[in-house]
């Protein structure tokens, strides 16, 4: 069986799409992720994934292993987008990695995102007063944007852009870091880069003291480095956790009995969001990595300089972890979706605080809609590794 991205670009419903896998095995050989690669080794079983993540022979750097220059395959606007990529920790291998991730930590910790409990349930409740005043909202415009956006903004410690123009920027890096299976242009993500360099230099020149931001700046990193580390927080901290909120609602659309149930007892909000997170992962594939040595997994042997990359979705619909993966069951055993925030050492660093914002924005959607709201326009991206609706129109009428 061979996984044809064209095919999964094509597929409405890729969750039936993902179990056409399944029987044929947990490793598929499949197209190449981006012109510049050869074919490409695609991890679809669950246990076979948490293998390789925690695994240390399985790195972002080709270079290393071909004993040439990282990106020598890349060229023009590609390459100088992908070098730019490059220095953000979810691409680094260690000691780099462990560097600017051990530079975040502590801003992350649960620990230290519980404070802003109260804060991002306000905020939640502010934007909801705003949209109810019409009888048709746009959920994601004006609520889970701008809701991840001032909550990611706090944590780092600068003032949130204008929505608008932030989210074009966004959309900019969501489409160039997607698979390519043809040319692409990435020029338009060059000067979005641009710009949000230029917004984030005036940002970091005055951070407020005690902030993620300003700590960088204590330790005497490079500015350029500093805003590297902001720039994937951002998208991050934004993109992927509004697309979660976007994907829950979806599923409660469809899910009224558990919606009343999470209003009976808001207890059930924690287990029902992670479960939506198994079920419709935000991100539904991991970075390339390269095999850096031969190795026999699962009865596959990745040769030295093979590409590999984790699919996740198809692993959270992996029959061998989930018994009737294709069912929504909060109340499932395994419900936690571990491979939806990664693991190993590049496990998301925003893990504790993206579960508290999806957690809080169900219970305040849950104890502010109307039971007769219904999803009246919906609208998905067009992108393969990113999974979530740009507009989800919600009417209260």
């Amino acid at each position: 069986m061979y996984l044809d991205l064209y095919q999964v670009a094509l597929t409405a419903d890729r969750h039936d799409y993902y179990q056409s896998l399944h029987p044929h095995g947990t490793v598929l050989r499949g197209s190449a992720p981006l012109p510049e690669f050869g074919e490409c080794w695609y991890v679809i079983g669950y246990d076979e994934a948490l293998a390789i993540l925690r695994s240390d022979q399985f790195l972002h750097d080709r270079g290393t292993i071909y004993g040439t220059a990282p990106l020598s395959s890349f060229s023009g606007s590609a390459r100088q987008f992908w070098e730019s990529m490059t220095e953000w920790p979810l691409f680094l291998d260690p000691p780099q990695h462990t560097e600017k991730r051990l530079a975040l930590s502590h801003f992350f910790r649960e620990q230290s995102v519980q404070p802003l409990e109260q804060s991002i349930e306000q905020e939640c409740n502010d934007l909801l007063d705003s949209a109810l005043t019409q009888d048709e909202f746009d959920l994601m415009w004006l609520f889970a944007y701008p809701l991840t956006l001032r909550v990611i903004c706090r944590v780092i410690g600068i003032t949130p852009p204008e929505i608008g123009w932030f989210k074009r920027l966004m959309t900019e890096f969501a489409n160039a870091m997607d698979f390519h299976v043809g040319s692409y242009d990435y020029s338009p993500a060059l000067r979005a880069m641009d710009e949000l360099r230029d917004f984030l230099s005036g940002e970091i020149r005055q951070a407020r003291k005690d902030t993620l931001t300003a700590s960088l700046a204590a330790a005497g990193m490079p500015e350029k480095d500093r805003i590297d580390l902001l720039i994937q927080l951002l998208f991050a901290g934004q993109e992927t956790a509004a697309d979660a909120i976007g994907n829950l609602m979806l599923m409660m659309h469809q899910q009224r009995g558990i919606w009343h149930q999470v209003r009976a007892d808001h207890r059930l909000a924690d287990s029902v969001c992670r479960e939506s997170q198994r079920y419709n992962t935000s991100l539904q594939f991991t970075g390339i990595r390269t095999a850096a040595k031969d190795i026999t997994l699962a009865d596959t042997t990745f040769s030295r300089g093979d590409s590999v990359v984790i699919a996740t979705a198809a692993c959270n619909l992996d029959p061998r972890r989930f018994e009737q993966p294709l069912e929504f069951n909060p109340f499932r055993k395994n419900s936690g979706p571990e491979l939806t925030f990664g693991h190993g050492i590049h496990y998301c660093l925003g893990v504790h605080l993206a579960r508290m914002e999806l957690r809080l924005a169900l219970k305040t959607l849950v104890n502010r809609l109307p039971d007769s709201w219904r999803v009246d326009d919906v609208c998905m991206r067009r992108n393969l590794v990113f999974h979530g609706p740009t507009r989800l129109c919600i009417s209260t009428s």
